[in-house]
């Protein structure tokens, strides 16, 4: 017969069960009254600094109109304010330029030692923003700490560094990341060779060298003969025609063919049409529209073969340059003819 525990007395059981409820209840009501004094800290400080924020633009927009001068605004900002009124002049900063622009600068210097203390921040994100806000609102005072960001160990800081010293649109400054051209490999080519173009024509000879430089990188070429059809540099043809007949790169060629596109005489015909027989069908296709922008009627003869070529993209390539040059005749008869490429010919008629 084997032993038995007392049963605990129902009564003690149900209290047991209760007070344990009980607890349960009050933990979650503490939770939940701790998240509405959160939430009303939380709301309280958003709606403070809301009224700072009003107050600051109020100020800032009579400064700026020239009705009061920049003490009025400052004198509005706490000692503790430092960072979070940077961050309201930034979103001026971006859209002002000229007189405008140097008041702002004016009301941040006070201010920027703090933001600069932040450029050896071992976080990569901090030292981006310092890049960001100093190249913005102080971009003579700290000129040379946002170049020497662009050598940066985090590539984020540095292509900062880079975006905040071409808006400033000084030929000194995109030569120093020009030098470091080759390290912004995966920038978007199309954004970077904007903000190379909006530079000026004082970096077009620095340009046409780094494209006729062999020794750079792929990436750093091609942006350099994208910025220099955004300049529409009167030299940039001749050196494009001098790298087209000395480079089998097939990317180089069709960068080169781009600018001969935009910016090619009839003095580079010889070299486009060379380029026609390259063995990358992309080079071809390139030269081709190539030919037809700078050529006349007289290269109809040169286009029909190209036109019957078994590649459908060479081909479809050739028959724009013809419809370009004038050789409408040709790709009517085609049209309207049992020919291969026919359909091809009655597109690029209907096409405008």
């Amino acid at each position: 017969m084997g032993l038995s525990l007392p049963a605990a007395p129902p009564d003690r059981l149900l209290w047991c069960m209760a007070g344990a409820g009980l607890g349960l209840f009050l933990l979650a009501c503490g939770f939940a009254v701790y998240a509405v004094l959160a939430g009303a800290r939380s709301f309280q400080k958003s709606r403070s600094e809301r009224a700072i924020q009003e107050t600051w633009t109020r100020a800032i927009l009579r400064v700026l109109s020239g009705e009061e001068g920049p003490p009025v605004l400052l004198r509005l900002v706490g000692k503790n304010q430092a960072s979070a009124f940077s961050h309201f002049l930034l979103q001026f900063a971006r859209r002002l330029r000229g007189p405008e622009r140097r008041v702002l600068t004016t009301l941040a210097a006070p201010f920027l030692g703090a933001v600069a203390e932040r450029l050896p921040d071992p976080d990569p994100e901090k030292r981006a923003r310092a890049v960001y806000t100093l190249g913005l609102l102080a971009p003579v005072r700290f000129n040379e700490p946002i170049r020497a960001a662009l050598d940066d160990p985090s590539s984020s800081v540095a292509v900062t560094a880079a975006f905040v010293l071409l808006t400033h649109r000084s030929a000194d400054d995109a030569r120093t990341v020009l030098q470091r051209l080759d390290r912004f490999g995966t920038w978007d080519t199309g954004l970077l060779s904007f903000l190379l173009g909006q530079v000026g024509a004082g970096i077009a000879g620095d340009l046409r060298q780094i494209l006729e430089d062999r020794g750079r990188g792929l990436r750093a070429r091609q942006i350099a003969a994208q910025s220099l059809v955004r300049l529409q540099d009167p030299l940039a043809g001749d050196c494009a025609a001098r790298v087209l007949s000395n480079e089998n790169d097939p990317e180089i060629l069709s960068a080169v063919l781009a600018i001969l596109k935009n910016l090619g005489r009839p003095e580079h015909l010889e070299s486009i049409r060379a380029a026609c027989a390259a063995p990358s069908f992309f080079v071809r296709a390139a030269a081709l529209t190539a030919l037809g922008r700078v050529g006349g009627p007289g290269e109809e003869a040169f286009l029909r073969d190209f036109f019957d070529t078994p590649n459908v993209w060479v081909a479809s390539h050739a028959a724009d340059a013809l419809k370009r040059i004038g050789a409408l005749t040709f790709l009517r008869a085609v049209a309207s003819s049992p020919h291969p490429r026919a359909v091809l010919a009655r597109q690029i008629l209907e096409s405008t």
